[in-house]
């Protein structure tokens, strides 16, 4: 039984923090561009301090890990990781695609990368395939495809967690390389 959860979502432009305690969410939201280093440490310790939660008392921290703004991704995962490794606390990381199935339809999310290409990813009964880089024009075709304009909050993060837990990341949690071949991203 999870009661208290810190999500971070810094992947783009906006920057958002979200605490779960007991049911109820509380965020935190800035969509001045690229202010992550200054909103992140000021609304988790906002977010601690108003509901009177020390970080080693959370159940666990999530983070977006990508796809992304580089420097976002990592900027987010920096600061997940200052938080957990001091008291042992379960790091689990969710992609911003998957932060967008929260139901078991067959579907194919796709967010907007750069120069008219997206990351897209499909998913069955809420599991993920594999991410790919594509153009829009090798993407129309796809089946059930959800272009989303919206990138996702830490609130979604926390949804996509308790309707698909992931894995807790036992190894250290790091920016995964984009593979050279144009088109294709590994994960």
């Amino acid at each position: 039984t999870t009661k208290m959860l810190l999500s971070i979502e810094t992947c783009f432009n906006k920057c958002s923090v979200c605490l779960f305690i007991n049911g109820k969410f509380h965020e935190r939201i800035d969509e001045t561009r690229n202010n992550h280093t200054n909103s992140l440490p000021n609304f988790t310790q906002e977010l601690l301090n108003e509901n009177g939660i020390k970080v080693k008392n959370l159940d666990g921290i999530i983070v977006n890990h990508g796809p992304g703004s580089f420097t976002g991704i990592r900027i987010g995962i920096a600061f997940a990781l200052g938080l957990v490794t001091p008291f042992n606390i379960p790091l689990f990381g969710i992609s911003t695609l998957e932060a967008c199935v929260l139901n078991n339809e067959k579907q194919a999310i796709a967010v907007n990368a750069i120069k008219n290409t997206f990351y897209v990813q499909s998913f069955e009964n809420g599991i993920a395939g594999e991410v790919l880089h594509k153009d829009f024009k090798e993407i129309e075709s796809l089946e059930n495809l959800k272009i989303q304009s919206q990138t996702p909050n830490a609130r979604q993060l926390i949804e996509r967690f308790f309707f698909r837990k992931p894995e807790i990341y036992t190894h250290p949690l790091y920016v995964r390389p984009v593979n050279a071949i144009v088109g294709t991203i590994k994960i």
